[in-house]
């Protein structure tokens, strides 16, 4: 699986766990997981949520 940051994890787990990538770097990877069907809508928009939670 690509992307991934640990063994096991999904897509969503990593890309929302992923370190020292600025908030813009981690949500165009997150719309290019969405885009390439990697991500479901329910895990992109549950994970797009919790990055930007602190705005």
């Amino acid at each position: 699986m690509r992307g991934s940051a640990e063994p096991g994890a999904g897509p969503a787990e990593s890309a929302g766990t992923a370190g020292g990538s600025s908030v813009g770097e981690r949500l165009r990877e997150l719309v290019g997981l969405h885009a390439d069907g990697i991500l479901t809508d329910e895990e992109f928009t549950a994970v797009k949520a919790k990055l930007l939670g602190g705005f």
